[in-house]
């Protein structure tokens, strides 16, 4: 057995805890893959963090695959950065190829997520 998308609720309730604790300066940042976006963990994360604006940025590396099954017959949704807006924040994609990019980006949602906005990036 594999576990998968184990350590969202963690990052949720450690970015909950900073809110707690009056951390202002702190984020939580949780990286996963795109078969983790099918698992109960996620939505679980993903809506903690939403409720409570947990500083949190959940970032989905996404190759398309989860195992042996393509994204398309994951998920409904145009993309994974798509769904975040189900759980009250913000989504984004980045191509992943370009660590500039990456980073200039997750720079970005970190900011966010400090300031009480959590964010999902794929």
């Amino acid at each position: 057995a594999v576990p998968i998308a184990t350590q969202i609720p963690h990052a949720a309730g450690a970015g909950m805890a900073m809110n707690y604790r009056s951390e202002d300066e702190t984020a939580a940042l949780c990286y996963f893959g795109d078969g983790a976006t099918s698992e109960g963990d996620f939505h679980e994360g993903l809506n903690f963090a939403g409720v409570f604006d947990a500083p949190v940025v959940f970032f989905c590396e996404n190759n398309n695959w989860a195992i042996s099954l393509p994204r398309e017959r994951q998920t409904a949704a145009d993309s994974i950065a798509q769904r975040g807006e189900a759980y009250g924040m913000m989504g984004g994609q980045v191509d992943g190829n370009d660590p500039l990019a990456v980073r200039e980006f997750t720079e970005s949602a970190l900011e966010s997520a400090r300031e009480g906005e959590p964010v999902l990036v794929e």
